[in-house]
């Protein structure tokens, strides 16, 4: 039976899958990205067998192999019109972190595709991804920038000392160990002092009804406009003038400029010394959001879901590479970090974040915060 390898399926690839499946072909698909199931029509045939998924487990020699890559090639690719314009606008040292991510995720994804179709694949076909159109992020931030001129807020400052960042299902837990406020310790963190900032992917009545608690929230979108106009509009400029730019290059940059309008608003009415509280966020967005951070003069506080101490000692490439010869051990969400403060259990974890040549101010050891699982389960 012939066989087709897909990079990444979205709608756009429906027509070639159906044309495949027609063929007889057996197909398999690379989850980069763990959204494959949230589309409706795949999410049937992957369950079913029909389309193998194939799960990118983290740790692979993949993932060190892109960084050492991304170490090699960016003094050669950093002279990028768009990466200087960043690096003119924050600083090289706050910038450079960013655009090695995204070159770094760009290569991982290459290495770890070769290594399979090397094992699994030979003599398969291999359907690259579809590039999403440079132009409708950089139209799609100018209608935002338009929209600001005509409504231009003026919000007052943020007057709490704790941002509290809620961005995934599970912190948004209500009842039994590991709720939404757990880290509130009645001392430094209190109700009073801490504003919850929702995510669009949690919001929901809980909200107000939590409010009705005495706790505070807010959201990303009650701060809307830009406070930066005319950045935000040099840098689509800049965006669409230098569109011919490499993928990833234009991956960070949108990003930057994206966050700079979603997230900007917010982190501009923030009070200098503030502290901006999160958890188990990847991708170049909280990256870029540190960097805003600073800029206000507030600091980044990242606390780990989990040790990662697990990751250096097991295997978790096994279907890959079979006997986990290759195993690498680092993990390509955590590369090239760039928090204020790190927190997580202990030494011995500091020393692991560490290999993933993180831009991290101070790394703190605090001993297992989600101890109150352990009692949940001995009752």
């Amino acid at each position: 039976m012939r066989s087709a390898f897909f990079e990444s399926i979205t709608h756009l690839h429906r027509p070639i899958v159906w044309w495949c499946l027609l063929r007889g072909y057996k197909i398999s698909v690379f989850d980069f990205t763990y959204r494959l199931k949230k589309l409706n029509w795949l999410r049937p045939l992957i369950l079913n067998g029909t389309i193998k998924r194939i799960y990118i487990h983290p740790g692979s020699k993949a993932e060190e192999t892109a960084l050492r890559l991304t170490e090699r090639l960016y003094p050669k690719l950093r002279h990028s019109p768009l990466i200087r314009a960043m690096e003119e606008r924050y600083s090289r040292a706050e910038v450079e972190p960013i655009f090695k991510y995204a070159l770094m995720t760009r290569l991982f994804r290459q290495v770890f595709m070769r290594k399979w179709m090397e094992n699994f694949g030979k003599g398969a076909a291999l359907i690259p991804a579809f590039q999403p159109s440079t132009f409708r992020y950089y139209l799609a931030s100018l209608a935002r920038v338009f929209l600001s001129i005509l409504i231009r807020p003026d919000y007052g400052p943020i007057q709490f000392k704790y941002l509290y960042s809620i961005e995934s299902a599970f912190q948004a837990k209500r009842d039994g160990s590991r709720r939404f406020d757990f880290l509130l310790d009645g001392v430094e963190l209190t109700q009073q002092n801490t504003l919850f900032v929702v995510g669009h992917g949690v919001d929901g009545d809980w909200v107000e009804e939590e409010m009705e608690q005495g706790y505070e929230f807010t959201r990303w979108n009650d701060y809307v406009g830009v406070k930066d106009l005319r950045a935000a509009l040099h840098l689509n400029w800049l965006g669409l003038k230098h569109w011919t730019a490499p993928a990833w290059i234009h991956e960070a940059f949108t990003s930057g400029l994206w966050t700079q309008i979603r997230n900007g608003t917010l982190i501009g009415s923030m009070k200098p010394g503030s502290r901006f509280i999160y958890t188990n966020q990847y991708g170049l967005t909280p990256r870029w959001r540190n960097v805003l951070l600073r800029r206000q003069g507030a600091s980044s506080w990242y606390f780990t879901h989990s040790s990662g101490g697990g990751f250096e000692r097991g295997d978790t490439s096994k279907e890959l590479f079979g006997n986990g010869k290759d195993f690498g051990g680092l993990i390509r969400l955590w590369m090239y970090d760039n928090p204020d403060h790190f927190v997580t259990v202990g030494k011995e974890q500091i020393d692991y974040y560490k290999k993933h040549r993180q831009a991290v101010s101070t790394y703190h050891a605090v001993g297992n915060i989600w101890s109150e699982h352990i009692l949940e389960m001995a009752k």
